[in-house]
């Protein structure tokens, strides 16, 4: 009977840390941001509509800082029938755009949270945008040029994501391919 016992008690343990139950990560995914306590952050990044692909990962630094990285791949195409300074954005123009990344890019946002060591909240650390190459380096997209937000990160998800608004930055940059490949073909 001990044995079946112990033998439970180690299953629960094994499925609370395997679940990640209390982790860094689910600590950042189940709180909320003080601009807006509407909603997990867990679930306003995850559900995000103009992510294709979201992942979430924890780093130790060197001081020993615990940090939990939330990365989204934009879906370009979600983009389609959006509005960016009084235009449309059409099908054709997204496809123009990802004809100039030839595959070998993707447009990525990531943002890292510091968890406190004395009472487990979070605050934003680092908020950026920007091209990652495809390539994998190290097992990690290897950036190509990012646009960094600092401070403006927590202004930057209640503004845009909590509102499953677009990107205004990715929505120039689909302006700006999309021109540049109508240049390229005209030559």
């Amino acid at each position: 009977m001990k044995m079946k016992s112990a033998i439970s008690a180690l299953l629960m343990l094994f499925a609370t840390f395997a679940g990640g139950c209390g982790g860094p990560i689910q600590k950042v995914k189940n709180g909320v941001l003080k601009a807006d306590t509407s909603v997990m952050l867990g679930m306003a990044l995850d559900k995000y509509k103009y992510f294709k692909e979201t992942k979430w990962e924890t780093i130790k630094t060197e001081q020993g800082k615990i940090v939990v990285q939330f990365t989204g791949i934009m879906n370009l195409d979600a983009y389609c029938g959006t509005t960016w300074l009084g235009e449309t954005i059409s099908t054709e123009m997204v496809q123009k755009a990802s004809s100039m990344f030839a595959n070998e890019f993707q447009m990525s946002y990531a943002c890292q949270f510091v968890l406190s060591k004395s009472d487990g909240s979070f605050d934003i650390a680092y908020s950026e945008i920007g091209i990652t190459e495809n390539k994998l380096f190290n097992g990690k997209p290897f950036p190509a040029q990012m646009v960094p937000y600092g401070d403006k990160g927590q202004s930057m998800i209640t503004e845009v994501i909590y509102k499953n608004g677009p990107f205004s930055e990715v929505q120039m940059m689909i302006f700006s391919l999309s021109k540049s490949a109508e240049e390229r073909k005209s030559k």
